[in-house]
């Protein structure tokens, strides 16, 4: 069943904390790209235990704009906009 990517703050001013639900232990990578496709920060990449998760993304050194969260959780891949406003 899909994951749900959940950002809050969203928009956000510095960071944002996303979190998710793992149903069993399985390989995570979590990624940050910009609106142009460029890959901004790998936030997480290796295996996580099942239960909820979270991770931090401090975006306080990039410009306002969207950014997009690219989770790949084993095979599959979801993805949710966050928005950092100065």
């Amino acid at each position: 069943s899909p994951i749900r990517v959940n950002a809050y703050p969203n928009p956000f001013p510095t960071s944002t904390n996303i979190s998710f639900a793992l149903k069993n232990r399985c390989r995570v990578n979590a990624d940050i790209y910009d609106a142009l496709g460029k890959n901004i920060k790998t936030l997480f990449s290796g295996f996580m235990d099942e239960g909820q998760r979270n991770l931090t993304f401090d975006g306080s050194a990039l410009p306002s704009g969207s950014y997009l969260v690219v989770l790949r959780v084993g095979a599959e891949t979801f993805t949710s906009w966050i928005t950092l406003t100065k």
